[in-house]
Order: structure tokens, then C-alpha cells, then sequence
């Protein structure tokens, strides 16, 4: 009797649309699963941002770094302490030091709005915390790629460069260029691109320096990476970088490539939709991208 109480009021309380006042604007979610998307929509560090940490100098970008290490060990820790003393988030959300949030997407009044939640499951918290963590480390990464860029260029004495991290943010048209000489354009952010293997016998990409080809074999789409290793790819959506929470967990002794770095996509009819989440970019040959390739005809070998 008492637990078959016990779960209609569970189903009561699943039922209850999540509303929160965010920035002064309401925010309604009929689930947990609407506010994940939501929150997907802000663990990338925005453009604005990025331009503005690229062009601190070396002490206070320093700070920038002291400053998101602590916010990321903070909220780390709640994980943690909660994983192994078995404490809801709820319980422990006051240990959340919101004076060290930064600005970027309304992460403060969306922790804020959170903790006065209560009366929601811990799912809710978990799931904001665990997104605003992904967001603390790809922050942290992108300074962490600023401070190596400035000390190069301090070491060998030229004037500063746009950094590799920055250049998909930075530049209208990025191009790398490998040693074989051959140019490689960067996706646009968060913009699938189509391509068809049928017109080619495999693809060459690079996950930042790191190159992989995409290639048809026995039947089945693979990743062949740089290294030898052949990763079998699925049918839908299979997310490729260095979390193992990846479909296609890459070795983590490539630091440039991000946790979570391409999502290549595969529909029933073999097509193929590539999008980049990284901050430091996936290339591809130039003429994938259409009209923003004006040196496509430049490069006869980009396949290799």
C-alpha cells in the first residue's frame, strides 16, 4: 500500500514541468531531457569569450587559469563527495561557490535558479552540474591552449600569432596546411556537412594535428586513426574524442584533441554528416565545404 503511494507521487512529481526564471526570462521544460538540451546548448565557450581570453597577456591570462582551475575542482568535488559519501547534490549544492562562476551563458542565474529548486529530484541537479563542468573544461582547455600559444611565442621572440586553438573563431576561412603540403579547411562550429564516400575511395580529417581517415571497409564505415588503431563506427550518431563517455574513445596522449571533438553521423541511407564540437577544429579537404573553398583547385592532393 505505502510503496504503491510512494510511486504515483514519483510519477506525480516526473509529471511537473521544470520552470525556472533565467537572466529575468522564464524557462519551462516539460522534463530533465528538455533541460539537458538546453544545457548542451552551453558547454562550448562562446565566440565573444574566446576572442577576449585570446587577447589577455600572459599574467592576467595566468589568473584566467587560476580562476577555472578553482571553479573546476569546486564543482568536481560536489561530484565526487557525492559519488562516494552517497549524498544527494541537492544536499551538497551549498557547497557550490557561485561567486566563481563565470558570466558565459547565464551559468550563474542558471546554478542560482537550480539550488532554489528543491523540490525536485537530485536528477536535476546532477544533470545541471554536470553540464557546467564540461563547460568549466572546455574553458579550461581553450586557456590552457592560449598559455602554450604565448609561451612559444615569447620563446622564440615574434610578434603574437593567432593562436591554433583560435583560428576557427578568429579567421572567416581557417586553412592548415600538413607537411605533405596539402590544405585541410575547418567545419564550421556545430554546422553539420554532408559528404558522399561513394565519390571517393576513403577521407582524410584532422582532429587538430591528428590525422584520420574515414574510410569504407568489409562493408562498414571505419575510423582508421594515425596510430594504426581501426574504430568501427555504427549506424546514427557516434561521438568521437577523448571521453570515455565517447562512442569512439580516442587515445588520451592526444591532449589537443577536446573530450568531446566530432560527431559523425550516419543515416539509413549511408549518408554521412560530420559536425565539430572541438575548440581546436576537425579539417577536411576544402571542397567539402562548398563555396567556402576558394582554394580547392590549388590542392589536386588532398587525399592521401
Amino acid at each position: 500500500m505505502i510503496g504503491n503511494i510512494l510511486k504515483q507521487a514519483l510519477l506525480h512529481v516526473r509529471r511537473q514541468p521544470l520552470e525556472f526564471e533565467v537572466a529575468g526570462c522564464a524557462q519551462i521544460f516539460d522534463d530533465i531531457d528538455q533541460f539537458s538540451a538546453f544545457l548542451d546548448l552551453r558547454v562550448e565557450v562562446p565566440a565573444a569569450t574566446a576572442q577576449h581570453l585570446a587577447a589577455l597577456d600572459s599574467q592576467t591570462l595566468n589568473r584566467e587559469a587560476r580562476h577555472v582551475a578553482r571553479a573546476y575542482r569546486n564543482a568536481v568535488d560536489i561530484m565526487v563527495r557525492s559519488a562516494e559519501t552517497g549524498q544527494s547534490v541537492v544536499r551538497l549544492w551549498r557547497q557550490l561557490d557561485i561567486s566563481r562562476v563565470p558570466e558565459d551563458h547565464d551559468w550563474p542565474s542558471i546554478l542560482f535558479a537550480v539550488g532554489n529548486a528543491s523540490q525536485f529530484a537530485d536528477g536535476l541537479h546532477r544533470t545541471a552540474l554536470a553540464h557546467y563542468i564540461r563547460y568549466l573544461d572546455a574553458r579550461r582547455n581553450l586557456v590552457e591552449s592560449l598559455q602554450y600559444q604565448l609561451r612559444k611565442v615569447e620563446a622564440i621572440g615574434n610578434e603574437p600569432v593567432v593562436p591554433m586553438s583560435m583560428r576557427g573563431v578568429m579567421e572567416q576561412e581557417p586553412r592548415f596546411t600538413t607537411t605533405r603540403h596539402s590544405v585541410y579547411a575547418r567545419l564550421p562550429r556545430r554546422r553539420s556537412i554532408t559528404i558522399d564516400l561513394d565519390s571517393r575511395t576513403n577521407l582524410t580529417l584532422y582532429l587538430a594535428r591528428n590525422r584520420f581517415v574515414l574510410k569504407q571497409d568489409s562493408g562498414s564505415l571505419k575510423l582508421f586513426g594515425q596510430n594504426g588503431v581501426t574504430y568501427p563506427l555504427h549506424t546514427g550518431r557516434n561521438s568521437i574524442g577523448r571521453s570515455s563517455q565517447c562512442d569512439v574513445r580516442v587515445e588520451t596522449t592526444q591532449s589537443d584533441i577536446s573530450r568531446e571533438h566530432l560527431w559523425i553521423e550516419i543515416d539509413e541511407d549511408g549518408r554521412i554528416r560530420l559536425t565539430d564540437l572541438s575548440s581546436r577544429g576537425t579539417y577536411v579537404p576544402p571542397e567539402l565545404l562548398g563555396s567556402r573553398s576558394s582554394d580547392a583547385a590549388k590542392s589536386p592532393d588532398l587525399l592521401h
